[in-house]
């Protein structure tokens, strides 16, 4: 469903779509997105492209399921310099390449637009998941916040995978009971929980629950803070 500029938005029953569930793009704005129901679309549950933004927050209740099951397409896809207030799950989002994914251009005819950005935090108690990776921002992509983890966030190639001068302004901080877990899939994926590459985090890396696939930083990638594991604590 393509969503005109409205205020709000929220559903506590089922969408379904065979490409988008909603979608919202060429700048169209809406103030808050809740789900407590299911939002399924076979590319994408939720699709901002084109400059297009939610100015508040984007929230799965406990009872919500956000999902898509194209292997190109993400449970939350924002791209082609779109944005979101905030992200937060307390229930289900899984993707079928991706669970979140920030990106830049996808071709025509969202093409020739920068990356996209979270203006605050990414905050998760429930599961965030996807075939390739639970949360990745790409192309210049941003959270100008942190990423808060107290559920669980899974990928196969990496749980959390920042990439191609992407940033995170905040921190990474898995809380206790958290769990963060690269390469799902036992015959393939690199297996990195975090894997960041000619990316930067401003803040810290700090774990007091499950990392499991470790943490890797390639190609002039920088923490400014420190990497903290914490007493009780496992990266592995």
């Amino acid at each position: 469903a393509v969503v005109p500029a409205a205020s709000w938005l929220k559903c506590s029953g089922t969408i379904t779509a065979s490409s988008a569930g909603i979608r919202l793009t060429s700048g169209a704005t809406v103030g808050s997105v809740s789900n407590s129901g299911t939002i399924f679309g076979a590319y994408n549950g939720i699709y901002l492209s084109r400059s297009s933004s939610v100015t508040g927050a984007i929230t799965n209740e406990a009872t919500g399921t956000i999902a898509s099951s194209s292997g190109s397409g993400a449970a939350i896809l924002l791209s082609s310099n779109s944005s979101a207030g905030s992200i937060t799950n307390n229930g289900t989002i899984s993707g079928g390449r991706g669970g979140i994914r920030l990106q830049a251009n996808t071709g025509s005819p969202t093409g020739g637009l920068g990356g996209s950005s979270v203006t605050g935090d990414i905050t998760n108690t429930g599961t965030i998941s996807g075939s390739s990776a639970g949360i990745s921002l790409d192309s210049g992509s941003s959270i100008v916040g942190s990423i808060i983890n107290s559920g669980e966030i899974a990928g196969n190639n990496a749980a959390i995978d920042i990439r191609g001068g992407s940033s995170i302004g905040g921190s990474i901080t898995n809380e206790v009971g958290g769990t963060i877990i690269g390469r799902t899939a036992s015959s393939s994926g690199t297996g990195s929980a975090i894997y960041v590459s000619g990316s930067s985090i401003g803040g810290s890396i700090t774990n007091s629950g499950t990392i499991t696939g470790g943490i890797y930083l390639n190609n002039a990638s920088t923490v400014t803070g420190s990497i903290t594991n914490n007493a009780g604590a496992s990266i592995s």
